[in-house]
């Protein structure tokens, strides 16, 4: 968790160091493979996380949609966009949802011994990470100044979202069913 936290930090600041540098500047090849590395990382661990089993956790699991929430909040905070813009993003979350919540059953809670763990669906994790590498190619490729662009970074992030809602759903029910058939299976073998 906390190397979540320490990749999420040098996303940002090495972010806010390549959009504030100087476009004339010598460096800026060393910034775009700085930047490649970082999102390389974070798509490598994000794919190790989602294919192999992990512990399940209510707060695992709830983690990656509050932090796609705070950075979508961010987003519209500071993202110059008309309102109708930022709440045709806000209405994408739903739609996300849906399909979240459809291809989400492809998750699995199971157990492994006496740990419940869970894995995420490669669908969902296949969908988030290619609006996630759209976002990237939005805000860092392509100038961003453009109202149209902005909003697709937000309706991208919003979708994303949706999207992890709706595993999250998935994922929080199909555990509880099981740790209910476990705790009542126990009582009958108990009696």
């Amino acid at each position: 968790m906390m190397n979540l936290y320490i990749v999420y930090t040098l996303y940002f600041v090495f972010v806010s160091a390549f959009t504030t540098q100087n476009s004339n500047s010598g460096s800026d090849v060393y910034s775009y493979i700085l930047l490649i590395a970082i999102f390389g990382l974070i798509i490598y661990r994000r794919i190790k996380r989602g294919i192999n089993g992990r512990p399940y956790s209510f707060r695992r699991i709830i983690t990656t949609p509050i932090i796609y929430s705070l950075l979508l909040v961010y987003f519209l905070a500071v993202l110059y966009s008309f309102i109708i813009y930022d709440f045709i993003a806000l209405i994408l979350i739903i739609p996300g949802f849906i399909v979240g919540d459809r291809i989400g059953s492809l998750s699995t809670v199971y157990w492994e011994g006496k740990v419940l763990m869970y894995k995420r669906s490669t669908m969902v994790l296949f969908l988030t990470l290619m609006l996630y590498f759209i976002r990237i190619v939005l805000e860092f490729v392509v100038n961003t100044t453009n109202i149209y662009l902005l909003t697709a970074v937000n309706a991208s992030l919003a979708l994303s979202l949706g999207i992890l809602i709706g595993e999250f759903l998935h994922l929080k029910t199909s555990a509880r069913e099981l740790l209910l058939n476990q705790t009542s299976n126990e009582g009958i073998n108990n009696a």
